[in-house]
């Protein structure tokens, strides 16, 4: 004869394993959750970082590269700027000749 309390048993058990496990699955997930949530904000805020470095860095190169240009301008000099230059004044010059 077939006792059917221990099919019901059986089955109760089987129920009560397959909620534990199923709310064990859900803990997993929800904790591999959180890590790929602070990933992702640690990633945004190294991306932010990086673009404002290069950011940083173009000013900086378009700020040197103004330098060179205003550096590499000539201005002419005036006749006592010469003379300042060269440590010489303009009667030396004259009794020299």
């Amino acid at each position: 004869m077939i006792d059917y309390n221990l099919i019901v048993y059986i089955g109760i058990v089987l129920m009560v394993l397959i909620f534990i496990l199923f709310i064990a699955n859900e803990m997993d997930k929800r904790k591999k959750d959180i890590e790929l949530f602070k990933k992702q904000q640690q990633l945004r805020k190294s991306l932010k970082l990086g673009f404002e470095m290069a950011i940083d860095l173009i000013d900086t190169r378009n700020k040197l590269n103004h330098l060179r240009e205003e550096k590499t301008k000539l201005t002419p000099m005036t006749e006592e700027e010469e003379y300042k230059n060269a440590g010489i004044t303009k009667e030396e010059i004259n009794d020299t000749k």
